[in-house]
Protein backbone atom coordinates (compact mmCIF):
# COMPACT_ATOMS: atom_id res chain seq x y z
CA UNK A 1 0.00 0.00 0.00
CA UNK A 2 3.06 1.91 0.85
CA UNK A 3 6.30 1.49 -1.12
CA UNK A 4 9.63 2.74 0.21
CA UNK A 5 10.22 4.76 -3.24
CA UNK A 6 7.50 6.23 -2.80
CA UNK A 7 7.02 7.21 0.71
CA UNK A 8 11.07 8.53 -0.11
CA UNK A 9 10.08 10.43 -3.01
CA UNK A 10 7.64 12.28 -0.64
CA UNK A 11 9.89 13.08 1.92
CA UNK A 12 12.22 14.32 -0.65
CA UNK A 13 9.88 16.53 -2.13
CA UNK A 14 9.27 18.06 1.28
CA UNK A 15 12.79 18.31 2.21
CA UNK A 16 13.12 20.30 -1.28
CA UNK A 17 10.66 22.82 -0.40
CA UNK A 18 12.44 22.75 3.17
CA UNK A 19 9.36 21.40 4.86
CA UNK A 20 9.84 19.82 8.66
CA UNK A 21 7.51 17.00 9.64
CA UNK A 22 5.97 19.31 11.83
CA UNK A 23 4.89 21.51 9.23
CA UNK A 24 3.21 18.75 6.16
CA UNK A 25 0.20 18.86 5.29
CA UNK A 26 -0.81 14.73 4.46
CA UNK A 27 -4.34 13.82 4.10
CA UNK A 28 -4.47 10.70 6.50
CA UNK A 29 -1.02 11.20 8.15
CA UNK A 30 0.57 8.12 7.27
CA UNK A 31 3.39 9.71 5.02
CA UNK A 32 4.21 12.51 7.58
CA UNK A 33 4.41 9.85 10.43
CA UNK A 34 6.75 7.44 8.10
CA UNK A 35 8.63 11.18 7.80
CA UNK A 36 8.89 11.71 11.66
CA UNK A 37 10.03 8.25 12.27
CA UNK A 38 12.75 8.59 9.30
CA UNK A 39 13.65 11.88 10.57
CA UNK A 40 14.28 10.43 14.32
CA UNK A 41 16.11 7.79 13.44
CA UNK A 42 18.39 9.50 11.36
CA UNK A 43 19.13 11.85 14.52
CA UNK A 44 19.93 8.48 16.54
CA UNK A 45 22.10 7.39 14.20
CA UNK A 46 24.07 10.78 13.89
CA UNK A 47 23.69 10.60 10.08
CA UNK A 48 21.66 13.12 7.52
CA UNK A 49 20.36 12.25 4.17
CA UNK A 50 21.10 14.39 0.59
CA UNK A 51 17.81 16.82 1.63
CA UNK A 52 19.06 17.31 4.99
CA UNK A 53 22.24 19.02 3.42
CA UNK A 54 20.31 22.13 2.80
CA UNK A 55 17.05 21.42 5.20
CA UNK A 56 19.21 21.86 8.22
CA UNK A 57 21.05 24.71 6.90
CA UNK A 58 17.98 26.59 6.09
CA UNK A 59 17.18 25.99 10.14
CA UNK A 60 20.32 27.06 11.07
CA UNK A 61 19.83 30.56 9.49
CA UNK A 62 16.08 31.04 10.15
CA UNK A 63 16.77 30.16 13.90
CA UNK A 64 20.27 32.09 14.16
CA UNK A 65 19.74 35.69 12.50
CA UNK A 66 23.20 36.82 13.72
CA UNK A 67 25.31 34.02 11.46
CA UNK A 68 22.65 34.74 8.65
CA UNK A 69 23.64 37.97 8.37
CA UNK A 70 27.38 37.23 8.91
CA UNK A 71 27.29 34.98 5.84
CA UNK A 72 25.12 38.06 3.61
CA UNK A 73 28.15 40.02 4.47
CA UNK A 74 30.73 37.63 3.79
CA UNK A 75 29.23 36.34 0.72
CA UNK A 76 27.81 39.17 -1.54
CA UNK A 77 27.02 36.71 -4.79
CA UNK A 78 26.73 32.83 -4.65
CA UNK A 79 27.85 31.03 -8.29
CA UNK A 80 25.11 28.25 -8.49
CA UNK A 81 26.15 25.59 -11.32
CA UNK A 82 23.93 22.88 -12.56
CA UNK A 83 20.93 25.40 -11.74
CA UNK A 84 18.16 22.52 -13.18
CA UNK A 85 19.51 20.68 -9.59
CA UNK A 86 18.22 23.46 -7.44
CA UNK A 87 15.30 23.53 -4.78
CA UNK A 88 13.96 26.41 -2.52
Amino acid sequence: RYPPKLLAAVIQGWKDRALTPQNVQDGDGIYRKVYEIYQNRLTTLGVVDFGDLLLHTINIFKNNPDMLAEYHRRFRYILVDEYQDTNI
